[in-house]
């Protein structure tokens, strides 16, 4: 996995190979800028290449703290980096940020608020569809769907647990 999430790394350095014209020098205000969202991805790699293992991952609340600046939207990144976790919280502000346009809805987008276990799994499914379409922004588009796919998958280990 160390070696995995390296190679990643080293890839997401650069513009995305394809996709639309490039972005305006000033991102949308919800938006962070992509110089930004590369130092936070280079952050959560640090942590992860750390884990000797999956079964060592941090728990749900340090992956997605060390983690939040994946996403590019701001207000989903900021619940996601406060010192203590909230659902609520997380589930507000990631909402709010991605789930229009969605098509079709994850679970996460439309249920109230689930148990702690539903929660993990539906956050696993978000996070992949959210993350592939934010690191496409700084990443080609096959290192966006691996980083995501990852990152879901320990999500997913973490629901494991409950």
């Amino acid at each position: 996995m160390r070696a995995v999430w390296i190679v990643l790394l080293l890839t997401a350095c650069g513009e995305p190979t394809a996709g639309p014209s490039p972005a305006p020098a000033e991102p949308a205000p919800d938006l962070v800028p992509r110089r930004e969202q590369q130092r936070g991805l280079e952050r959560c790699g640090e942590v992860l290449t750390r884990m000797e293992s999956p079964d060592a991952a941090p728990t749900f609340a340090r992956l997605v703290r060390e983690c939040s600046g994946l996403y590019a939207r701001r207000g989903c990144r900021d619940a996601l980096a406060a010192d203590t976790f909230s659902r609520a919280r997380v589930a507000e502000a990631c909402r709010a940020d991605s789930c229009e346009g969605l098509r079709p809805a994850p679970g996460f987008c439309t249920t109230d608020m689930p148990t702690d276990a539903e929660f993990l799994v539906q956050y696993a499914e978000f996070s992949r569809r959210v993350l592939r379409r934010d690191l496409d922004r700084i990443m080609d588009r096959e290192g966006a769907r691996e980083i995501a796919e990852l990152f879901g998958g320990l999500v997913d280990a973490q629901a494991a647990r409950q």
